[in-house]
């Protein structure tokens, strides 16, 4: 019956018979599909599961559902320049290193009955910086709103941003760089990518922002550090050919190839 009635079908449903007294339940698993939305066949509508009842999606919710792949990747890119624009123009963060550039959108943002980021009230919205794993609440900036890591200098050295339409902008500064030993450090900058994507996805879900994301991820300015630069004689910028979609953000696999990206750039590729 479920497989029969839902579009797209069921794949590797795992139903469980548990024995009682008086019959019997069944336990059912139905693992989530990446071919979202899921429409009922019998009726044609699509739903979307709030507590113990099935709601009906609007049209405007079920548009959004069915936006293209080159949708998310066209956006993400335009809404990552302008974000990237717009925070040079106020001249708040450093300029001496290379700088990670992370650019998200999620599904939300097509959806136009979709509320406003609102963090505050009485449980205001925190999110951790690149650099620290110290907490910091969003404060309200043009567009939307913003959190801001500064060094000892007052000079903002990371800042993320959750626009009012729900994209999502990430700009690191000084993402690696050389130490003492004038050893780049791209292993802990593999480590810290991984666990401020994992953030960024615990936070998002902490919103109700299922997916799926387009995802942008660059770094730039590899010669403004002459130690940095070292590393990078012939390249400025690391840069995949093109954005992607993606379930989850926080994907090994998606981490691996943009690191190895990185490195392949560097005197070690």
């Amino acid at each position: 019956m479920l497989q029969d009635n839902i579009d797209p079908r069921p794949l590797r449903l795992d139903v469980r018979p548990l024995a009682l007294e008086s019959g019997f339940l069944l336990d059912i698993d139905i693992p989530e599909h990446a071919m979202r939305p899921y429409q009922n066949r019998l009726n044609g509508a699509f739903y979307l599961r709030t507590g113990p009842k099935n709601t009906p999606l609007s049209r405007d919710e079920v548009a959004s559902l069915f936006v293209a792949a080159e949708a998310y990747e066209r956006d993400v890119v335009r809404r990552l320049s302008e974000e990237e624009t717009n925070l040079a123009a106020r001249g708040r963060m450093v300029s001496d290193g290379p700088s990670l550039e992370i650019g998200i959108l999620p599904r939300e943002f097509y959806d136009r009955g979709r509320a406003p980021f609102a963090p505050g009230g009485m449980r205001p919205v925190a999110a951790y910086p690149f650099h620290s794993r110290r907490a910091q609440v969003f404060r309200g900036c043009d567009g939307g709103h913003e959190t801001v890591e500064i060094d000892f200098h007052d000079r903002g050295i990371s800042r993320l941003f959750v626009g009012a339409d729900w994209f999502v902008h990430s700009h690191v500064d000084h993402a690696f760089s050389c130490g003492a030993s004038r050893r780049l450090e791209l292993p802990e900058f593999r480590t810290q990518l991984t666990n401020h994507l994992a953030d960024l996805a615990e936070l998002l879900e902490s919103q109700g922002l299922k997916g799926p994301f387009g995802l942008a991820l660059a770094v730039r300015n590899l010669q403004r550090s002459a130690k940095v630069g070292f590393f990078f004689p012939d390249c400025t910028t690391v840069a995949p050919p093109r954005a992607t979609v993606v379930e989850r953000l926080d994907q090994p696999e998606l981490i691996e190839r943009f690191h190895n990206q990185v490195v392949g750039a560097s005197r070690f590729g």
